[in-house]
């Protein structure tokens, strides 16, 4: 699956029912743009994915749009920046025959399924996923020198529902503006459709939007807003920790959560450009496995391992990359540190992690693309959206209510991450520092209780606010040390490889120099932080955050 072809520029922006009247295209005014009606468009999107997210998972979403009879079929990428207010995204779409059936892939024009690039299995796997009705007042604004049209301008109000057995069951409504450029380019540059003056005024009437109406840019589309008011809906519209929720429940929810954001950065890591990608990845597979580790007693024996399993693998591959991006980012801090007349050793030691880094992309696609890792997620989908499954049964007498409930078992279950984390004072008290890999065993215990923290901060409070800030600079300190540790013993190993390459040599002893440095640095200045963590007066704020529950 690609995305390449025809792309759309447009801007996107939040808007609060009481600004409506602001809005409204009789009352707009605009420096150096006209307004022209063209109508109000009454119409209802329906999403279509596979039980695995194969589309989502490659950054595409397939919407199948009517408008009374007429129906067309189209194809935008999700990738979005969310850096800026105007996204570039590919957009194509084809009417469909009037006689025939619009969900029917047979009906759909041979330019679709090409896009799509997937096996006639996956195509026959497409199934509705969520429906939009949205209700949209259209005007094209034209510029004042040429009453051209420029930009289509459309105030949306979206509802989103569900349809099930002829059943609508609503999600979710709200509203939202687009502004999306029409104005073709006589000329383009070789990265744009656009030319830079095209550019550049859609950019400023983007600004005078946002400025004047005081709007806030969206960055998710409505294929995605969509899903996640759908997964809210599974989960009785929760979208975080309630304390009255069972533990069961909670867990379940935290679990599809992230799981929707492993699928949601997979386009992203896929790619292969941008390190944030391959990081939030991760970072949501260690939330997830938090949570098991965490919640996991809510659940029958053995439940949770084969999840536990699939993520752990996942994660593994993600490291492997991950940990090259950090060591290719350090290795260009120290190429600058280093003189001129020594970077020939930097590049051929660079050229040498981007093999690797490329190697072990390449064995996380793999593994992305195998029929293992699509089953595991129709699997773990499936469970994290079926209330009451593997669920334990309660122990207990009918006069007797064991702890199942958030507000009931939460506090333990903080209170005993915040002693797992404590205990390492025996450690970290005497004069002599311990192992790298305490300080490793460390970090494992310590991210367990961010997440267990982050996952409740709505529900503890300023102290669990102030905590969860501490716990997190904490683990920076951790991670800078961890990355150290794994570049060092990398470097050691190459070390010992090369032969009759003296720069590239000298630039690996060089290196190591200063890992050994920023080692010690990072070791010694430790102990003070932990004791600070661990002291009376968090534990007093870890009492304190405990009680809001």
């Amino acid at each position: 699956m690609t995305d390449t072809g025809p792309r759309e520029q447009e801007a996107k922006f939040q808007v609060d029912p009481a600004r409506l009247p602001t809005l409204q295209i009789e009352t707009i005014e605009l420096t150096g743009y006209t307004l022209q009606p063209i109508g109000i468009k009454d119409h209802i999107d329906t999403y279509l994915d596979t039980p695995a997210y194969d589309l989502l998972r490659h950054g595409l979403s397939l919407r199948v749009r009517q408008e009374g009879t007429a129906a067309e079929i189209g194809i935008k990428s999700l990738e979005v920046n969310d850096k800026d207010a105007i996204q570039d995204r590919l957009e194509m779409a084809f009417p469909l025959s009037a006689n025939d059936d619009p969900f029917e892939v047979g009906a759909w024009p041979t330019a679709i399924r090409k896009q799509l690039d997937v096996t006639p299995r996956v195509l026959k796997a497409l199934r509705p996923l969520v429906s939009l009705r949205q209700h949209r007042q259209k005007c094209h604004l034209l510029t004042a020198a040429t009453h051209e049209p420029f930009a289509e301008w459309s105030l949306d109000e979206v509802w989103i529902f569900r349809e099930a057995e002829g059943v609508e069951t609503p999600l979710a409504h709200f509203h939202e503006l687009e502004i999306e450029l029409l104005a073709p380019a006589p000329e383009s540059t070789p990265d744009t459709d656009e030319t830079p003056e095209t550019s550049a005024a859609f950019t400023g009437l983007v600004a005078q939007v946002q400025d004047q109406f005081d709007l806030t840019p969206i960055h998710t589309s409505k294929a995605v807003r969509g899903m996640e008011a759908m997964l809210m809906h599974i989960h009785d519209g929760a979208d975080a920790l309630a304390p009255q929720m069972e533990l069961a429940d909670a867990c379940r929810l935290l679990l599809h959560q992230q799981l929707m954001q492993i699928m949601l950065n997979e386009q992203g890591v896929r790619a292969g450009e941008e390190a944030d990608f391959v990081h939030e990845m991760r970072m949501a597979i260690r939330r997830a496995r938090a949570a098991i580790r965490l919640f996991g007693d809510a659940f029958e024996p053995g439940a949770l391992a084969s999840y536990q399993k699939g993520l752990k693998r996942l994660g593994r591959a993600l490291g492997d990359v991950r940990d090259l991006d950090v060591a290719l980012a350090n290795l260009r801090d120290f190429r600058h540190s280093q003189p001129e007349d020594q970077h020939k050793g930097s590049k051929a030691l660079r050229k040498a992690l981007k093999k690797r880094r490329a190697h072990a992309h390449t064995a996380l696609l793999a593994l992305l693309d195998s029929p293992k890792y699509r089953k595991f997620i129709v699997r773990f989908d499936t469970f994290c959206a079926t209330p009451g499954a593997e669920t334990a049964k309660a122990q207990g007498t009918a006069h007797e209510h064991p702890p199942t409930q958030v507000r009931h078992t939460l506090p333990s279950i903080i209170v005993n991450s915040f002693e797992a984390v404590r205990a390492y004072e025996v450690a970290f008290s005497s004069p002599v520092l311990p192992p790298l890999e305490t300080f490793h065993a460390l970090r494992i215990q310590g991210k367990s209780l961010r997440y267990l923290l982050e996952f409740s901060q709505h529900l503890l409070g300023p102290s669990g606010a102030d905590l969860i800030a501490q716990i997190k600079e904490l683990l920076e300190h951790l991670g800078q040390l961890n990355d150290a540790h794994v570049e060092q013993e990398r470097l050691h190993l190459w070390n010992e490889k090369m032969q009759n390459d003296d720069s590239l040599d000298e630039t690996i002893e060089a290196r190591l120099a200063e890992i050994d440095t920023r080692i010690t640095e990072l070791t010694t200045t430790f102990p003070p932080c932990f004791a600070n963590f661990v002291s009376p007066d968090n534990r007093k704020r870890l009492g304190i955050a405990i009680a809001h529950l």
